[in-house]
């Protein structure tokens, strides 16, 4: 199943921070390519966001359990 079938959105944001685009309204596809998804957030390890995802590969794929890596990398400007 390739990446692009997979979609993420943020539900929670305790990062004191803006979610950026459409993460926070509605399920954004994953890409092979960096994308920000939080801004100005505040500094300290008690940030927290939460991310659900969602699969939709149609029927090109049968039933069963995939995995998928994503990579969340938090960066200091």
């Amino acid at each position: 199943m390739p990446v692009s079938d997979l979609n993420i959105m943020v539900t929670a944001n305790a990062t004191g921070g803006t979610i950026a685009s459409t993460y926070g309204t509605s399920y954004t596809d994953v890409t092979n390519t960096a994308a920000t998804i939080l801004s100005g957030c505040s500094n300290g390890g008690n940030q927290t966001f939460s991310v659900q995802y969602q699969a939709t590969p149609g029927f090109n794929f049968p039933a069963g359990t995939y995995t998928a890596n994503v990579i969340f990398t938090a960066t200091q400007p």
